[in-house]
């Protein structure tokens, strides 16, 4: 497995995406877990990467209470494949400030959520 080099703890989530690696090029995931940094995308796969792999990508996904799509360019850190799937985990590369503030304040509700919980 990776070695964890996060620099924000990630919340475990399960967010439908559509990852775009190219124009007119996407893929249908699940952001499996988020941070304000970077994410793990968990793609359907088979018959091994892409011409190029996912070096850079877009990743587009709804959080609750957010009425429009968070946008995020993403970094490929680092890919794993399986029989059926791809993870692929990710840093943010910048993104509009409307989406980061999104991200941030989604982050800080599920963290107030789960804190109320224990």
């Amino acid at each position: 497995m990776h070695e964890d080099r996060r620099r924000q703890p990630r919340m475990m989530v399960c967010l439908p995406t559509v990852v775009f690696d190219r124009p007119g090029g996407q893929v249908s995931a699940t952001v499996t877990d988020l941070s304000v940094l970077g994410c793990r995308v968990c793609a359907p796969w088979s018959g091994g990467l892409p011409p190029g792999g996912f070096a850079g990508f877009e990743a587009v996904f709804y959080t609750p209470g957010v009425p429009w799509p968070i946008v995020l360019p993403c970094s490929t850190i680092w890919t794993q494949e399986s029989a059926r799937a791809l993870d692929i985990g990710a840093a943010f590369d910048g993104g509009d400030q409307e989406s980061l503030l999104a991200l941030q304040r989604y982050l800080a509700s599920r963290a107030v959520a789960e804190r109320a919980v224990l």
